[in-house]
């Protein structure tokens, strides 16, 4: 099975997650096992039923941030 990159996944779907409500970013990194996988920031729990376990062959891994993302002022 061949995949895309990774990196190519990641930009077809970034804008619909971050669209969502409570997603506050997306990444690439691994996974448990030190694969290769997406990153959804995630600022409320009850949005990880919404969210894919598994997109076109890389695992997701969710981090809850607890909260959403602010930045500091200057």
């Amino acid at each position: 099975m061949n995949l895309k990159a990774i990196e190519q996944v990641k930009e077809e779907h970034e804008s619909e997650w971050m669209a969502m409500k409570g997603v506050e970013g997306v990444g690439i990194g691994s996974d448990r096992l030190g694969n290769a996988a997406l990153r959804i920031y995630i600022s409320d729990a009850s949005i990880s039923d919404r969210l894919p376990k598994e997109i076109e062959g890389y695992p997701v891994v969710l981090e809850n941030l607890g909260g959403p993302i602010e930045a500091l002022p200057e």
